[in-house]
């Protein structure tokens, strides 16, 4: 896999909590926010941001409400955010499974340059298959249960089928329980446009052709 320099500074990546006060047009304006995944505070929903653009996703009915709100000012008991100016891009060569998927992040990451230790963002785009998300409501959480399975139980469950989605997730080998669960090394969510939704990625299969993207070394 050949990755291509875009035109589109380093990576910098941070775990925090806290609130979350800007405007929408303050995101969009500042390059060091390309992006972010996490979730609002009281685990009330789910923040993705992508390209500066601010996605909350609340979990209300049988799908969820997106929004997109001109002014934010709400709190995140995560949020996990990405300063990307320039990225490398290639073209994915063989469908991955959702099984794979970690495992495949970081040989792609190693093609791109980096190193097993290395914290950094990615995003894949295409029509996906058999995408499944969810929108956490933590009123439901029981017992401060912190697991994916506690999480889902918890949740707006969401099977999106195969929209056209940009997956924006984040790599580490050594954050378990920080900002990936037990077991696993990303964090991922979705924005989908039609119908707008943004969520936190429960299973996918990402089909040959699709793009992915790392930041430019």
């Amino acid at each position: 896999m050949n990755f291509r320099r875009l035109a589109v500074l380093a990576c910098l990546l941070i775990a925090c909590s806290g609130p979350i006060t800007h405007s929408a047009a303050e995101w969009q304006s500042n390059v060091e926010v390309y992006g972010a995944v996490g979730a609002l505070a009281e685990l009330s929903g789910e923040v993705t941001i992508l390209a500066g653009k601010t996605y909350l996703s609340f979990p209300e009915g049988k799908t969820g409400r997106t929004e997109t709100p001109p002014h934010i000012s709400v709190g995140a008991t995560l949020l996990v955010t990405a300063s990307v100016a320039e990225w490398s891009e290639a073209i994915i060569q063989q469908d991955i499974a959702f099984a794979e998927l970690d495992e495949k992040i970081a040989e792609f990451a190693a093609t791109a340059g980096f190193g097993p230790q290395q914290r950094l963002p990615f995003l894949i785009e295409g029509k996906v298959q058999d995408l499944q998300y969810h929108m956490i409501d933590g009123s439901k959480l029981k017992n401060g249960g912190t697991s994916h399975r506690d999480h889902l139980a918890a949740s707006i469950q969401v099977r999106a089928g195969t929209p056209d989605a940009t997956l924006i997730g984040f790599y580490s080998d050594h954050d378990q329980t920080i900002f990936t669960h037990l077991g696993a090394t990303t964090h991922v969510h979705c924005v989908t446009k039609a119908p707008l939704a943004t969520g936190y990625v429960d299973h996918v299969m990402i089909p040959a052709g699709s793009t992915i993207r790392f930041p430019l070394k």
